[in-house]
């Protein structure tokens, strides 16, 4: 037994020495250097302009193969491409046939340098090697050609075969340089690695794994790792994506995504489906180095992910099944997007708060703003001739907006065709419901087809235009409601929290200008509006009408418990926008036994406002008030004044209007005194001659009755 084993040892080591000797012989006879010229034709042939600057020589370990060193593709001046060493792992067995089959490929120290210039050509497009600058056509993929590629020895003989037969390639140490200096864009990949095991173009699955880093201006390194398996079938010129993942790394916080699908490379057409798994956006983009201003909610932000199908080609892409995950928020919905730019989107949403995402005001701003809310009122009068001081740093109700002009380029370059809807839509505190918007654009003309949207038993809806055709751009706004509380609104949009109560009417609105402060000073609108009950806080108007009427009977004021605010019954005004200033048209009411008319103003600048009334009680008297006139003064107008500023209402904010006030006196001094004159002359002269007493009083004191 011990001399058989010595027999096999000394075949085994034999056949290995002659092995080595065989392989020994075929480098030294075979140089690869033979084939430099047949690869930069064969490269020149696929428009190509390959350079093979350095040496090409055997490699052993760890593997039998060929080294190239110093390759370049592309102008030699500016080269595309440049790389410190290829090497080629060569099968064995071919060798004895005196034919070359590369199994595996790694390029080490590959620069890629991708620039277009400022006319939008790329240095990418002038790589063909031939004279006439076309490229050769390409029948098959190298992986599945059968024909070896022959080449002539040094003696003139026929040299061996070379195959390439790809199993993997490896890239390391590899940088990627992209600049536009059209756009001043620049784009860097640098310590990238990338492994393809089992590569091949005949349509079989391979796999690869790859990890870089992206450089982006004023902005820190992005990790960027992807991984997968695919189907590249070249002479069908389909690739298919069969799992493959992407994973960007800010510094170590991980946004990941998942694609699968296929992709036509002849007709740059695609059928993906893509998902993002749900992310902290807001950690990862702090991690990056983006600020995102502080946001009412603590946690927004850190729950963002979803899915969506792309297909499509350059004419237009079609994003399908797309579901998105904002926060709490969960959001369905498809669009696409043409090759003329139109864009397409239908997105519907369970819920969404928009206050969670708006800035938090700074301490010191709110506390300034409470401070003004709680000042102390100051006093008023209420004559036409005495109107309230105007305050040197009077608060504005309605804030100035920005008089930097309109960029409407983009405005009047879009197309599209938007349907929102939205379950439950929070903003500024202000909840909607079932909120429908369908907006479309093109040409400069974006309308709004529809707003639609319930606050509570009320309805809103909202029509409009927005012109952009000419350097002022023109807004036409038109609305309906139906039963819409007000406070909600009012305290959302102006702070006003004073006014209650559910009213119905319509809005329209007209605005041009070239900047939104243009707008705010040309802005035009009519409103009418009326509500069963209405109340405003901290005025009372049923307690200046008592003191209105204590003067008029001159008696004292009744000392009464007050409610301090007043209820509007049957309210129905006609309001009119003229700039920052609603004028009140004509407004009619009926406040307790009261019955009340008025017009007047309030400048939205700094909230003052002017409002003569004519107050007049009605119905049966009410004793336990002792607040009413005489029978005489019943069912007629007596005037009151609303005259202040909205921050600082109160109940001394109206009183009797005195101007108006002293004539109405004056006249009733009159009559009762003709009435007097009247019944002493009648007493003398007799009652058949009352016809010529009433001429003879009338003449006398000119009197309006």
């Amino acid at each position: 037994m011990a001399s058989i084993g010595r027999w096999l040892a000394r075949l085994v080591g034999g056949m290995a020495l002659l092995l080595m000797a065989a392989l020994i012989y075929l480098t030294q006879m075979l140089d690869p250097n033979d084939y430099r010229a047949d690869i930069e034709q064969l490269a020149t042939d696929q428009g190509i302009s390959l350079s093979l600057n350095g040496n090409l020589s055997w490699t052993f370990w760890p593997r039998l193969g060929i080294s190239i060193e110093h390759i370049s593709v592309g102008a030699p001046s500016d080269p595309l491409l440049e790389a410190k060493q290829v090497s080629a792992a060569l099968a064995i067995a071919p060798l004895l046939k005196q034919q070359i089959v590369i199994e595996s490929i790694a390029l080490d120290g590959v620069a890629i340098n991708l620039v277009r210039d400022s006319q939008g050509r790329g240095n990418w497009e002038g790589l063909q090697g031939d004279s006439n600058g076309i490229p050769a056509p390409i029948s098959e993929p190298s992986a599945s050609v059968n024909s070896p590629i022959v080449a002539a020895d040094r003696d003139g003989q026929t040299a061996s075969a070379m195959l390439l037969q790809v199993a993997s390639v490896s890239l390391s140490n590899l940088s990627l340089h992209f600049e536009d200096e059209r756009s001043g864009s620049e784009i860097k990949l640098s310590d990238m690695s990338l492994l393809l095991n089992d590569f091949n173009l005949v349509g079989k699955p391979f796999h690869w794994q790859h990890s870089s880093q992206l450089d982006l201006p004023d902005r820190p390194q992005l990790g960027v790792d992807t991984q997968g398996s695919a189907v590249w079938d070249f002479g069908a010129q389909q690739l298919q994506l069969l799992d493959s993942s992407a994973t960007l790394l800010a510094n170590q916080a991980a946004l990941e995504l998942t694609l699968q699908g296929q992709v036509d490379l002849d007709t740059s057409s695609v059928d993906l489906q893509a998902a993002i798994a749900p992310f902290n956006l807001q950690q990862w983009l702090t991690q990056w180095r983006v600020s995102l201003p502080s946001m009412s909610a603590a946690d927004a932000l850190s729950k963002v992910g979803g899915s969506a199908r792309l297909s499509g080609d350059a004419s237009l892409w079609q994003l399908q099944d797309l579901s998105l995950v904002l926060d709490r928020s969960q959001l369905l919905g498809h669009g696409s997007v043409s090759d003329s730019g139109a864009i397409s989107l239908v997105l519907n949403a369970d819920r969404l708060d928009l206050d969670r995402y708006l800035p938090m005001e700074p301490p010191v701003a709110a506390a300034a703003s409470r401070a003004a809310g709680s000042s102390v009122p100051a006093p008023t009068t209420h004559s036409s001739s005495s109107r309230p001081v105007a305050k040197k740093h009077a608060q504005r109700v309605v804030p100035k907006l920005s008089a930097e002009p309109f960029k409407l380029d983009a405005l009047r370059e879009l197309k599209a065709n938007v349907s929102l809807g939205v379950a439950s839509l929070t903003a500024q505190t202000l909840t909607l419901e079932d909120v429908v918007l369908k907006l479309t654009a093109e040409s400069g003309l974006v309308q709004l087809k529809r707003l639609l949207a319930k606050q509570g038993k009320g309805v809103l809806e909202l029509t409009g235009q927005l012109d952009t055709r000419r350097e002022a751009a023109r807004l036409r706004l038109a609305s309906d409601f139906n039963d819409i509380d007000l406070n909600p609104i009012l305290t959302a949009l102006a702070g006003e929290s004073r006014v209650s109560g559910t009213v119905t009417g319509q809005l329209n609105l007209t605005a041009q200008g070239a900047s939104l402060r243009t707008w705010q000073q040309q802005l035009r609108g009519q409103l009418q509006l009326s509500t069963q009950a209405l109340t405003i806080a901290e005025m009372d108007i049923e307690r200046s009408a008592c003191e209105l009427a204590a003067l008029v009977n001159r008696k004292p004021a009744p000392t009464l418990n007050w409610k301090g605010q007043t209820q509007f019954e049957q309210l129905t005004a006609q309001i009119q926008l003229q700039g920052e200033v609603l004028r009140f048209q004509s407004a009619s009411a009926e406040v307790e036994n009261l019955r009340v008319k008025a017009k007047g103003s309030l400048d939205l600048r700094d909230g003052r406002f002017d409002v003569p009334m004519d107050v007049a009680f009605v119905g049966q008297a009410d004793a336990e008030r002792d607040c009413q006139v005489r029978d005489r003064w019943r069912n007629r107008d007596l005037p009151l004044r609303c005259e202040d500023r909205l921050a600082t209402v109160s109940a001394s904010s109206c009183g009797p209007d005195r101007d108006r006030l002293n004539d109405l006196l004056s006249d009733e001094v009159k009559v009762q005194a003709s009435d007097k004159l009247k019944e002493k002359l009648q007493e003398k002269l007799g009652k058949e001659n009352g016809e010529a007493v009433e001429q003879l009083l009338r003449g006398l004191f000119k009197s309006r009755d």
